[in-house]
């Protein structure tokens, strides 16, 4: 064991690297604070003299989008650095639409904002990629750079990439859409799905193609947006799918006819009420009671005693938003020897009205 001279000559030692430890802390610490506050100073002083810069230009910007401006100065817009430049153009973009978007692009493209986004669309960095998207996307341009970006790696550029075609509609792009329901996750899908609707009238004729060419539970996707659209233009292909094999392919279809209406429609969906898929079943069901039709309220009325819970439900829920047929067939049911039947209806008549929008 040491003696007690070496273990006093230990504590001295131990105290002195001690106090040194506690003073280089201190020392780094007084060192950040002043870095900080210099930062701190500094942006300050940026910002001062950025605002002014940035007032002028956002001046200069509305006389060049303005008709009689067409052919304005460009010289303080040009003059900033490329992320004052990128921070004026983007503020206004989202306001504008016609000729005052299309001037927008032009002068983004003359600035050299574009370019600079295309190159950063093709950098191996996923993060760069996305921000060259988002500039394409709020400014135009990205016609060759943005699409292969559709099946990029990372499912936040093709996010992102499937935003910048609600802008840009051409049919290539939109079939490049459709192809990707097939293909991403469901982050991804969704992303693509809320572009699609999006794009609304110029994707009909496109959608109708691709719900009629393909066939099987890959369709879904695809029959989701077009259920939001609910365009008569997609009348033939929901008809036709709903004798589709996969079951939750007619369970949708059904929906889309019933979000259409009209004639052939309701003649498919009185055929699918008896259908050996009780989803199908229950889908043929709410989509008659939304398009009211009144003369399907006895077939309606035998799906009160169906097996299938959610059925039976449908099927009550129909027959009341038919009125007085529904209601009268509904009434007729309390008596029904069918347990289920008369439970279904006892259950329905007993709702307050208030409760029927929701359902």
């Amino acid at each position: 064991m040491p003696c007690s001279g070496e273990q006093a000559v230990l504590a001295v030692v131990g105290t002195h690297l001690l106090s040194q430890l506690v003073a280089l802390a201190g020392g780094v610490f007084l060192v950040g604070l002043v870095l900080f506050l210099c930062h701190g100073a500094w942006s300050g002083a940026a910002t001062r003299r950025n605002a002014a810069r940035i007032a002028e230009s956002q001046a200069e910007l509305q006389l060049a989008l303005d008709e009689e401006g067409s052919h304005a100065d460009h010289r303080r817009l040009a003059a900033l650095p490329r992320r004052l430049r990128i921070y004026v153009l983007a503020a206004v973009a989202p306001s504008l639409a016609g000729a005052h978007r299309q001037r927008l692009t032009a002068l983004a493209a003359e600035l050299g904002v574009l370019a600079w986004a295309d190159a950063k669309c093709r950098s191996h960095l996923w993060w760069r990629r996305l921000h060259g998207v988002r500039v394409c996307t709020l400014l135009g341009g990205g016609a060759t750079s943005v699409p292969p970006l559709l099946g990029d790696r990372r499912p936040e550029v093709r996010a992102q990439a499937a935003q910048w075609v609600v802008d840009h509609h051409e049919e290539q792009f939109i079939d490049l859409l459709l192809r990707r329901l097939d293909l991403d996750d469901d982050s991804s899908r969704f992303a693509v799905q809320d572009s699609l609707i999006r794009i609304g009238q110029p994707l009909l004729d496109r959608l109708a193609l691709h719900l009629s060419v393909r066939s099987g539970p890959s369709l879904a996707p695809a029959l989701e947006v077009a259920v939001a659209l609910a365009d008569p233009v997609l009348l033939p292909a929901a008809l036709s799918l709903c004798h589709e094999d996969a079951r939750e392919i007619r369970a949708l279809a059904a929906e889309l006819a019933g979000a259409i209406g009209g004639s052939a429609a309701v003649e498919v969906l009185v055929e699918l009420l008896e259908d050996d898929a009780p989803e199908v079943r229950a889908a043929a069901a709410r989509a008659l009671g939304r398009v009211q039709h009144w003369p399907s309220a006895a077939a309606l009325a035998r799906l009160l005693g169906d097996q299938s819970w959610d059925v039976r439900m449908q099927a009550a829920v129909a027959l009341r938003s038919l009125g007085s047929p529904g209601i009268l067939s509904l009434r007729r049911a309390l008596s029904a020897s069918d347990v289920f039947a008369a439970d279904a209806a006892r259950h329905m008549l007993d709702l307050p009205e208030s409760a029927m929008r929701t359902l």
